[in-house]
């Protein structure tokens, strides 16, 4: 027997990447997901990641609580670069 997911677990989502401005390419579409834990490759450069929860396991909104964007083997020397944080002020509807 399955163990059933949380509510609030993305169940169906949409992974794209912008490849320059303006232009977004949907690089999966995840469906009846029942893990905690993914790992998407990204294939290729891109400007930003845009992760799209388009159904949950049951609550009203999907709960994210980490998306992390990195290169699994770099070839050169890493660069840190600071991202000004962003204050989330409404919880989008799954």
């Amino acid at each position: 027997m399955t163990k059933p997911c949380p509510p609030g677990l993305p169940r169906d989502l949409v992974v794209a990447v912008e490849r320059g401005p303006g232009t977004w390419e949907t690089v999966t579409t995840v469906r009846n997901n029942r893990r905690r834990l993914l790992s998407i490759p990204l294939p290729g450069a891109g400007l930003a990641v845009q992760v799209t929860t388009t159904a949950t396991w049951g609550d009203e909104n999907a709960t994210l609580f980490a998306c992390d964007v990195g290169v699994c083997e770099p070839t050169g020397d890493i660069t840190v670069t600071a991202c000004p944080a962003q204050a989330i002020t409404a919880h989008a509807s799954a």
